[in-house]
């Protein structure tokens, strides 16, 4: 089970995160979990070194060369390999049926801290962007504005939210946890233009 690095330095398994929980960088509180179901045996994660067990398309932030946190951002199924132990894994078959992928939606103390997704949320060592990419352009990077990280619906922070309180006018969302149950793609790109949830 891939954990998440919180303040005072714990690691918390990502299913046990909860909202209000503050990340390590010691700045950044989970607002929501989003549990994101998926098909166990089809999905295509990627599987790194480090235990990260992530969807292909999910951005990450590799470290600088000289070992700074800030480098670019990438796909997974873009990392280097010297970090993927695998790069086509495949969650353990379960009897419930039910398997999800965890991310976050997070609240910085202030509008004027860096981009959300400076720091990222790390994941067995390996800084992951929240569930919503999106970044104060005032601080911003080059990383943070080319590469992996843009995105025409999760680089909105408003349009994620809105999108997850949608069904029960955000009672879930206020109380900490969303279940997605399907990704909507555009028929022609692809793309990922939206969301459908669930209750819990």
């Amino acid at each position: 089970t891939c954990t998440v690095a919180m303040a005072g330095g714990a690691d918390v398994r990502a299913c046990d995160v909860r909202k209000g929980d503050v990340l390590a960088d010691g700045r950044s509180t989970v607002e929501c979990v989003v549990k994101v179901r998926i098909d166990a045996p089809t999905a295509r994660l990627v599987r790194f070194k480090s235990g990260l067990l992530i969807s292909r398309y999910h951005p990450i932030r590799l470290p600088e060369s000289d070992g700074s946190a800030a480098g670019p951002w990438v796909f997974p199924c873009d990392a280097p390999l010297s970090l993927v132990d695998d790069f086509d894994a495949r969650l353990p078959q379960i009897d419930s049926g039910d398997a999800f992928v965890y991310s976050l939606i997070l609240r910085r103390e202030s509008d004027t801290e860096p981009t959300e997704t400076a720091a990222g949320i790390v994941v067995d060592g390996i800084s992951v962007a929240p569930f919503a990419h999106d970044c104060n352009p005032a601080a911003a990077t080059k990383h943070d504005t080319d590469g992996a990280l843009p995105h025409a619906f999760f680089g909105s922070r408003a349009t994620v939210i809105e999108a997850l309180r949608q069904r029960d006018g955000g009672c879930a969302y206020d109380a900490g946890c969303v279940i997605v149950d399907r990704l909507v793609r555009d028929s022609d790109s692809q793309l990922i233009v939206g969301l459908e949830t669930s209750a819990q």
